[in-house]
């Protein structure tokens, strides 16, 4: 997701993006160890969307 939109979504949903974001990098580390093929790309792209978020939520924090 872009930026743009993740600032459209509310504070609930930003963190229950960011579980599941998280859950999946978990999910990729494992199967990086137990010798699966894995998309390698994904584990990069998903760190940034979980900064992306991080931001975000700061962002949203320092406003109020």
């Amino acid at each position: 997701m872009k930026a743009s939109e993740l600032r459209e979504l509310g504070a609930d949903e930003l963190l229950g993006r960011l579980g599941e974001l998280r859950g999946r990098l978990f999910q990729l580390r494992t199967e990086f160890h137990t010798d699966e093929e894995p998309d390698t790309s994904e584990k990069s792209k998903l760190r940034k969307e979980i900064a992306r978020i991080l931001t975000i939520i700061r962002e949203n924090e320092i406003k109020t």
